[in-house]
């Protein structure tokens, strides 16, 4: 029997995906897989970007004091 995971709020996920987090980044944050993470975009109808982008993003907040349980892009 699999367990089901509860969607994160649509407050919750625009948080972390402004602080540079990438898909994939948010899927090891909620232990789903990246479709997982795609269709809750889509159900929130969040714009989805470009790893790349969420990188750009990252490096320009880094500098900033950012909350330790938001997952960023790795380098």
């Amino acid at each position: 029997m699999s367990v089901k995971i509860q969607i994160p709020s649509k407050e919750e996920l625009i948080n972390k995906y402004n602080y540079g987090s990438t898909i994939s980044s948010l899927a090891r944050f909620y232990n789903v897989s990246n479709p997982t993470i795609r269709n809750w975009l889509n159900h929130y109808k969040i714009k989805r970007k470009s790893h790349k982008q969420a990188c750009i993003e990252y490096s320009k907040n880094k500098s900033i004091n950012i909350p330790s349980n938001i997952s960023l892009c790795s380098w």
